[in-house]
């Protein structure tokens, strides 16, 4: 059908009756008024057209009431289109790129003019993920959704999105974890992420570096392309007891949350007041009633601490 003309008149018993030698006065007829084509409008009926890349077509035409008085037809002012208006598909080719992967089939016929998408076609492509087909004006599209390209638009391309796999690997930083690896995408979220273990010590998070580094969230995005590796962050060792102790002491760092100190005292820790926005937490030291340690929180994280003949 595609690229063959097509000549439309008016249609069944609505024919064009001006001129007709056996018109009689008081006749009446209705007459071809102009015809609707996928949405383009015709005034010159008959008319000749040809439709490429169409897999059917919808011909619509309106006719006016006319009355003939003996010399002439009469518009009556009446138009309708109702009789035997023909109304169809209108299907327009969509055809599909790739965009770097490959596809079956490469084309396919759909319902224009807000028609809705049958069965689209999955491509491949080594490496990527396929997240959808994009329209021209940048829309994704699915089976199901309503088509927004007409039959004289066609052929209409929809391009395939693909999102870059990336290996990353999961170093349990002297613990253990598991899996080892997961595939994410680049640009999206890293997602759920493992939970290492390590005997009496706290796990912090993953970062990017096992010193320093940035740390790295299920709700992450994946910005390195290439194979990377995120590391496991510990708090430790876990303290003995309520008392404190000078190695215990030495590992309280900045920016820790008192629950945390805990963690590295071993529980206790009693709050003596507050200055200058800083709360302050006593321990009593381990192997002496004099000796003690004091941390002081601000904004919820430690920020200073002094101690006294702690051993």
């Amino acid at each position: 059908m595609a690229g063959q003309p097509f000549t439309v008149t008016g249609i069944g018993d609505r024919q064009d009756r001006i001129g007709a030698a056996d018109a009689v006065v008081g006749e009446t007829a209705y007459f071809p008024f102009y015809m609707v084509v996928g949405g383009s409008y015709y005034r010159d009926v008959p008319h000749t057209f040809t439709i490429d890349d169409i897999g059917a077509l919808t011909v619509q035409v309106w006719f006016t009431l006319y009355k003939y008085d003996g010399s002439n037809w009469v518009d009556c002012g009446i138009a309708n289109e109702h009789g035997n208006t023909v109304t169809a598909t209108i299907q327009g080719m969509v055809k599909f790129n790739p965009n770097g992967g490959t596809v079956t089939p490469a084309q396919k016929y759909y319902t224009s003019d807000y028609g809705t998408y049958g069965a689209l076609p999955t491509p491949a492509r080594p490496g990527y993920t396929f997240r959808g087909w994009l329209t021209p004006d940048k829309k994704t599209v699915k089976t199901g959704d309503y088509t927004e390209f007409s039959w004289y638009g066609s052929p209409y391309t929809l391009t395939a999105v693909w999102k870059k796999q990336v290996t990353v690997n999961f170093n349990g930083n002297k613990g253990t974890v598991s899996p080892a690896k997961k595939v994410v995408l680049q640009t999206e979220k890293y997602g759920a992420l493992p939970t290492p273990k390590r005997t009496k010590y706290l796990f912090l998070g993953w970062y990017t570096k096992a010193a320093g580094g940035a740390k790295v969230t299920a709700s992450s995005t994946v910005t390195n392309g290439s194979t990377h590796t995120l590391y496991a962050r510990w708090l430790g060792p876990k303290g003995s007891g309520k008392t404190i102790t000078k190695a215990e002491y030495k590992r309280i760092k900045a920016d820790l949350t008192l629950s945390q100190v805990r963690y590295l005292i071993g529980g206790g820790g009693v709050y003596i007041g507050a200055e200058k926005g800083i709360k302050y937490y006593y321990w009593q030291g381990k192997n002496s009633k004099k000796a003690y340690g004091v941390v002081g929180f601000k904004n919820g994280k430690s920020y200073a601490k002094g101690q006294y003949k702690l051993k």
